[in-house]
């Protein structure tokens, strides 16, 4: 389970901050926040830290370990993977937040 909220409120004002809490019974792996470009689908994904527990709060902030396109509009989202050797790693989305890039100044729409 993934659980993201963002201060878009701030988007004028800088880097968009977001805040989340992963949970799974069999533990978590791995995160990563992946920005797709909307009009090539190119996706630049960066891999967040976070601890091998079945529940895990994590602090990001966008666009950090990103490379992005000016004036280009994205859509950005995390992706959490489990722990289960026995099944194999299973994966759940978060919710997609969009913006635009515009000279390095992030507008959200």
């Amino acid at each position: 389970k993934i659980i993201v909220k963002s201060d878009m409120d701030s988007v004028s004002r800088g880097p968009i901050q977001f805040v989340g809490q992963l949970s799974d019974d069999y533990g978590l792996s791995r995160l990563q926040v992946s920005a797709k470009n909307l009009k090539t689908d190119q996706l630049s994904l960066h891999e967040i830290d976070i601890e091998n527990s079945d529940f895990q709060e994590f602090f990001y902030v966008f666009p950090q370990g990103l490379i992005l396109e000016e004036g280009a509009g994205f859509e950005i989202y995390f992706d959490v993977f489990d722990n289960d050797v026995i099944h194999g790693s299973k994966k759940v989305k978060s919710k997609s937040f969009f913006y635009k890039n515009k000279l390095n100044v992030l507008n959200c729409y």
